[in-house]
């Protein structure tokens, strides 16, 4: 199984700058590169051993060791391959890596590797190394870091590659091992990359893309190598004692520009001898799991090897196997030799780690009562919901009959499984991060359905007056309602009605339940597993009211207090009933606190009252004598006057009485009986003696002690020592005591002290390292001159330096004294540094004085003005003169790190770049913060540099540039095209051409050349390549459709030749009109045609331009000549006629009629002819000839057209309705062909004009005709 990890590299912080890697092609040959820097291992090796370079071509040298203190770069030492120079990688990176020729050769097997995953690639400057070996163990694995030049400004358009290619060389099975981890993607700069180096493509895997060093990052890295991935593991499962190959293979895509390399690291080279395998633990998710058992097996023979195990370092007694069974954690090792030919031993080691131990509680027993079925069904999601919290995501449970399935986590039971009962399930918790597992065990039980146990009611007082309720604690009763049964397997909830207990719905609360007097509860007692089981008992609540207890005021009064009768309750000296009981009409002289207790059997309150008798001699001070004041006390009930009755002014407790007086202290009942009382208290004020407060006198040689106004002298405190009279000459220097007595009861004192200094007292020299701070004098003061000159200097004042000072006094006649002593300093100066607060770096000042150090008293690095501090650390300035002085001053070096701005290097890019977002600063368009700030996300579509600018919150400011050059390419983009049949492609601008799929070269399209015809419809690429120089290049394309419509093909169509009528037929393309170009009158097929004519089928494609064809044909239709029905009175002479004959039968049988011929009787004629076409056919009509009788105008009797003059004119004139006359005139002709008009004279009608239907004439001229034949009438 192939694998591919990636390690974590511990990144540590340093104050000095980086350093670059260094590389060398001379210390080792290739080799010693693969048996002593990779492999290292006295007992394997690689053989065969085989390499291939630019040396052998004419080019550099792509093949070294390279060594790295620099821990920005993962890997300390080990073997280079690379597409150019090696000694080129050393960075910081600052140089562009373009080594190799074309001469330099690429490699086959790679790039049939990529072909693999459909990565074409041409490589050039192939640098391999491939060796062969033969493991003793299964283990394979090594560790590695890809770099090139490609990322960032390419590592969206170009990929050089690599490969590991293992193959085992029994089977011939080839494994890439460089692919992305839980893929089969080959690592390179397009598959591992990071967006923020250039937004032009998306990232991929970037979790692997280790630091990108350009830009800010640059100067610092550790390679001269624009990027790299993180540290990374390629490793396999081999057949121990097995022949294998691998072939470690690196190239450039195409041309030697922008090398790459694999940096392979020394001692990691796992051919096998690491026979242990990886360490087990919790980081990697592949510890042992807790309360189990580890076998280390190293898989080598015994029969070869020897063994020596050891566990943290210890030999491990009796293990000499290959294998070891491990039971606790700790770090084992594995000393193995070969018995025959040994070499040197080697040991491989192992960390072993114990998952945390799975805890969970134990599973429930699940119980079912017994209802006398043959088995039950049990809810196993009843414990998993109990063992495993729901939050928990990472462990699951399964349950099993018998302890063996739990263990190998097979036949695990459904969670709802029928069971007889008394039966152990076993139940397997296993966690989903390690697949550890532990399990528990519970039963599954039938038991005898439970009996609720009936408690006794609950009782309580009322919780207020009158309440009639109480709170209650309901679930105490479920102890009692279990009655021994255990409350792990049952669960009693209580219900408000009998309904809800049976059905076990909205249980109540338990807890400060407020229930009424006489309420009942339910209680249902169920089996925690089997809701179905379950009994129901009840119980009452009594709740009591509570008695009244009466509540009296507190009393203050003058006189005994007499108790009134109550009437609830009783007296009593003590609380709840307590003490001694009082009664009614007791009559109570002393102040004291009283108790109402009133109790009705079950319930009991009680209340209190204080009485207090009004007794003044028990309140206040009483008269006395004090010293200087008084400090009124309080008097509670009474109050203070300067005056009797409460007159003059009220004092308060706390007021100072500072002169003897009277003062009252009074009370004055104001509620119920008046009443008063007073007590008279005389306080006398004594006043301390008063001293006048002396000074320390100085004398030269003596002091006389003046005679004093109060008071006396003492040689001691407190009238001790003896008394000094006044006049006494004081010769030496002594304290002196002034006490002063009042000599009353109390006897007031006061005392004051000073002190007789006869001369100065010698002063004594003062030798120290560092200063010297002047003590407190008795008598004068400091100065730096004698006699009281120079500076005055006062107590607390340091000196640093040597020098004499003096002690000078005065006395109060003149005399004076000085004492002069010597300071002397060992030391210089040491003058105090401030702390210091930079970005980056600190340079350490010249010192007048003393030696910098990192540690204290001269401990730690000395430092020196001009050294470079980089890091936060304190500062020791240390001085010693090696004579036992020494001195030191620290200040503390703050170093702010300037903002970290993330690397950005130029950018050269095609049509546009986005700005990818910054972690700290932002984007400026001018240097040092300047211009706008430009937002990340910014589209850029032209060249320009971009200034990076960040400021910390000290103020520390970092910035840095690049510029992003924008190369614009712009191929043609041609419209799309409509044409019919076929479009000739047109010439286009210069370096533009015209392709069949997208990706112009580099896709899978066909090149077309302009002038190319399209036939079909499709779309067509137009791609532009602009190569801005050798390993750059830009492009663009459009495509545009080219849609062609085929323009319909009508077949030529005959003329047609027919008799009577042509049908037009259906036509599998186009349509029929009347006129060309689809004008005229569109005709559908089924159409008869009954006349000549010309008809044009037209097609088209209705499109824009419109694609169409056209044909025309003629119709030539032989009919004979028709004629209409005939009406005639006498006769019908045949006309001539143009087509046909006339005869008596159909198909020209009976009588040719000839024209001319006078058809007298009605009968039907007969047209009847054969077309002279080709094919011949015939054509016959007919026509009636119908002899119609003449219309008969029928006489109108003269009463009829006779009318009476009664007009009113009397004139002889008068108007007729000749409408009337129509019916008489026509008899029975009553057809519709009939048709009868009236006219005032003959001309009219014969001319048909002037019609009448009234007239005043005497005659009229009346006309009948028979339509049918127009000219009978």
């Amino acid at each position: 199984m192939k694998t591919l990890t990636t390690l974590l590299a511990l990144l540590l912080t340093m104050t000095t700058f980086s350093q670059s890697i260094t590389v060398n092609t001379n210390t080792h040959t290739v080799p010693e590169l693969v048996n002593n820097v990779l492999i290292n291992s006295n007992c394997v090796s690689g053989s065969n051993i085989s390499w291939s370079t630019g040396t052998q071509f004419g080019s550099t040298n792509g093949i070294g060791y390279f060594q790295n203190t620099n821990p920005n770069f993962p890997i300390q030492s080990g073997v280079i391959l690379s597409t150019g120079n090696v000694l080129n990688a050393g960075g910081p990176n600052s140089s562009s890596l373009n080594d190799g020729n074309a001469s330099w050769t690429g490699d086959a097997a790679l790039e049939n590797t990529l072909a693999q995953s459909n990565i074409t690639m041409h490589s050039v400057n192939a640098s391999v190394l491939e060796f062969d070996f033969t493991p003793i163990s299964a283990n394979f694995s090594f560790d590695f870091v890809f770099a090139s030049e490609e990322y960032g400004n390419f590592q969206c358009q170009f990929s050089d590659a690599f490969a590991f290619l293992l193959t085992n060389t029994l089977t011939g099975e080839t494994t890439n091992l460089a692919v992305i981890p839980g893929t089969n993607l080959p690592i390179s700069v397009v598959t591992i990359r990071n967006a923020a180096y250039n937004s032009t493509c998306d990232s991929a895997n970037a979790n692997y893309f280790g630091k990108y060093n350009g830009g800010a990052a640059a100067a610092g890295s550790a390679i001269n190598f624009n990027g790299q991935t993180v540290l990374m593991t390629a490793g396999a499962t081999l057949i121990p004692n097995t022949p294998y190959h691998i072939k470690l293979v690196i190239a450039d895509r195409g041309d030697s520009l922008s090398d790459s390399a694999i940096f392979l690291s020394s001692n990691s080279f796992n051919i096998g001898q690491n026979v242990l395998g990886a360490n087990l633990t919790n980081a990697t998710q592949n510890a042992v799991c807790y309360g189990t058992n580890q076998v280390i097996n190293s898989g080598l023979d015994p029969q070869i090897y020897s063994f020596v195990w050891k566990k943290n370092g210890v030999v491990i007694p009796g293990a000499t196997s290959p294998s070891l069974t491990v039971t606790t954690p700790g770090t084992y090792s594995l000393t193995y030799n070969k018995i025959v030919m040994p070499c040197d031993a080697v040991t491989d080691s192992i960390e072993v780690e114990y998952t945390p131990q799975i805890t969970f509680p134990n599973p429930k027993d699940l119980n079912k009562c017994n209802t006398g079925a043959a088995s039950y069904d049990f809810d196993f999601n009843i414990n998993t919901s109990y063992i495993i919290p729901l939050n928990n995501n990472t462990l699951s449970a399964s349950y099993y009959s018998n302890l063996a399935d739990a263990q190998n986590g097979i036949n695990a039971l459904s969670t709802v499984y029928a069971s007889a009962g008394n039966q152990t399930i076993y139940v397997a918790v296993k966690s989903s991060i390690t697949g550890c597992v532990a399990i528990k065990s519970f039963q599954l039980k039938v038991t005898t359905p439970p009996t609720a146990h009936q408690p006794n009611n609950l009782e309580k007082c009322e919780r207020e007056l009158n309440s009639h309720d109480a709170y209650f604690n309901i679930h105490s009763q479920t102890p009692s309602i279990l009655n021994g049964l255990p409350a792990a397997e049952y669960t009693v909830t209580y219900y408000t009605s009998l309904e809800a207990a049976n059905a076990g719905t909205a249980p109540m609360y338990t807890t400060n339940y407020l229930a009424s007097n006489g309420t009942t509860i339910y209680a249902r007692m169920q089996n925690n597993t089997d809701g179905a089981c379950y009994s129901i008992t009840h119980f009452q609540i009594i709740v009591h009211t509570v008695p009244v207890a009466q509540t009296l005021q507190s009393i203050l009064q003058c006189d005994p207090y007499v108790l009134p009768a109550l009437s609830y309750g009783t007296y009593y000296t003590g609380p709840n009933g307590t003490g001694d009981m009082l009664h009614a009409g007791d009559i109570l002289t002393e102040s004291q606190l009283v108790y109402i207790y009133a109790n009705n059997g079950y319930c009991a309150t009680q209340s209190h009252f204080t009485i207090t008798i009004v007794d003044l001699n028990h309140v206040g001070p009483n008269s006395g004598t004090y010293c200087d004041n008084f400090v009124l006390p309080s008097s509670q009930y009474a109050k203070y006057y300067t005056l009797p009755n409460g007159g003059g002014t009220q004092l308060f407790a706390g007021n100072v009485i500072n002169t003897s007086q009277t003062i009252y202290l009074y009370y004055q009942s104001t509620t119920g009986t008046f009443c008063h009382r007073e007590r008279e208290i005389q306080l006398t004020i004594v006043p301390s003696p008063v001293i006048t407060n002396p000074s320390n006198v100085f004398s030269c040689d003596a002091y006389m002690l003046p005679e004093l106004a109060v008071g006396t002298y003492y040689a001691g405190p407190n009238k001790t020592g003896g008394m000094i009279p006044p006049f006494t000459v004081i010769n030496y220097t002594q304290d002196i005591y002034i006490y002063a007595e009042s000599n009353t009861t109390p006897n007031c004192t006061s005392e004051k002290h000073f002190k007789v200094y006869i001369g100065l007292d010698q002063m004594q020299d003062v030798n120290t390292c560092v200063q010297y701070t002047l003590p407190a004098l008795p008598i004068g003061n400091y100065y730096t001159g004698i006699d009281g000159t120079g500076e005055q200097l006062h107590a607390g004042d340091a000196i640093f330096s040597t020098q004499t000072l003096y002690v000078y006094a005065i006395s109060n006649t003149g005399c004076y004294d000085n004492e002069a002593f010597t300071v002397d300093i060992a030391l210089p100066i040491l003058l105090a540094t401030p702390n210091v607060e930079a970005c980056a770096s600190y340079t350490l000042p010249e010192l007048s004085v003393g030696q910098y150090y990192t540690g204290t008293n001269g401990s730690g690095v000395a430092l020196h003005a001009g050294d470079v501090i980089t890091s936060t650390k304190t500062i020791y300035v240390y001085v010693n003169n090696n004579d036992g002085c020494h001195n030191q001053r620290s200040f503390v070096v703050t170093i702010h790190p300037n903002p970290v701005l993330d690397a950005r290097s130029d950018m050269d890019v095609c049509g546009t770049y986005k700005l990818t977002p910054l972690t700290v600063g932002n984007y400026y368009t001018a240097p040092n913060g300047g211009g706008s700030i430009i937002a990340a996300g910014t589209v850029l579509t032209s060249t320009q540099t971009i200034y990076m600018h960040a400021v910390s919150s000290f103020g520390c400011i970092s910035d840095n540039q690049f510029t992003v050059n924008i190369y614009i390419t712009n191929a043609d983009a041609p419209a799309n095209v409509t044409q019919c049949d076929t479009y000739t492609l047109p010439a286009l601008t210069a370096n533009n051409k015209y392709y069949t799929k997208a990706g112009g070269p580099n896709g899978t399209g066909i090149e077309l050349m302009a002038g190319s015809a399209i036939t079909s419809t499709q779309t067509v690429w137009v791609y532009k390549q602009n190569i801005i120089r050798q390993d750059f290049m830009c492009y663009d394309e459009h495509s545009f459709v080219v849609t062609i419509n085929h323009t319909p093909y009508i077949n030529t169509i005959p003329n047609v030749n027919a008799c009577n009528s042509y049908t037009l037929p259906n036509l599998t393309v186009g349509n029929y009109f009347t006129q060309p170009n689809g004008t005229g009158t569109m005709l559908h097929a089924g159409d008869i045609i009954t006349t000549n004519q010309d008809l044009y089928v037209f097609a088209q494609t209705n499109t824009v331009p419109n694609c169409f064809d056209e044909k025309s044909f003629h119709i030539d239709i032989y009919n004979v000549s028709e004629l209409p029905n005939k009406y005639v009175c006498t006769g019908y002479v045949l006309p001539s006629i143009e087509k046909g004959k006339f005869y008596t039968g159909t198909n020209g049988t009976g009588t040719l009629l000839n024209p001319g011929t006078m058809i007298t009787s009605t009968q039907k004629i007969y047209i009847f002819g054969h077309s002279p076409l080709n094919p011949n056919c015939s054509d016959e009509s007919s026509f009636d000839v119908i002899k119609l009788p003449m219309p008969e105008i029928h006489n109108v009797p003269e009463a009829n057209r006779t009318i009476c003059d009664n007009d009113g004119a009397n004139d002889g004139q008068a108007s007729f309705d000749l409408t009337s006359l129509n019916s008489i005139i026509l008899g029975n002709q009553t057809g519709s062909e009939f048709e009868l008009t009236y006219y005032g004279n003959m001309d009219d009608l014969l001319h048909n004009t002037n019609p009448l239907s009234t007239t005043l004439l005497h005659s009229v001229f009346v006309k009948l005709i028979n339509n049918l034949a127009p000219r009978l009438l």
